[in-house]
């Protein structure tokens, strides 16, 4: 093997958004505690006659190797409604 170039990493697609990434070996990652992930999201719908906006937040760490390969965490935080002359919010209390 000596004089030989290791192969370029392979490209593989996530198979929940299907963005592609390198594969890393996993005792090569330490704690992947930089790899946590946080996306603010707004889903709008017409439903009867009014305007719905729900904003979701989702969370993933990586450190847990459990958690590796699981979903992320999804909450609803508000919810709007919107009308002619009217907008109204609902929000979730957050503890702390």
């Amino acid at each position: 093997m000596s004089g030989q170039l290791s192969p370029k990493p392979k490209l593989i697609a996530c198979p929940i958004c299907g963005k592609k990434a390198k594969v890393k070996e996993l005792g090569r990652t330490g704690k992947r505690d930089n790899l946590y992930a946080y996306y603010r999201v707004v889903v709008l719908r017409v439903k009867e006659g009014a305007l719905w906006a729900m904003a979701y937040e989702s969370r993933k760490s990586y450190e847990d190797v459990t958690a590796l390969t699981a979903h992320p965490q999804v909450g609803l935080l508000r919810v709007y409604r919107f009308l002619p002359g009217l907008a109204e919010k609902a929000s979730r209390l957050f503890d702390g």
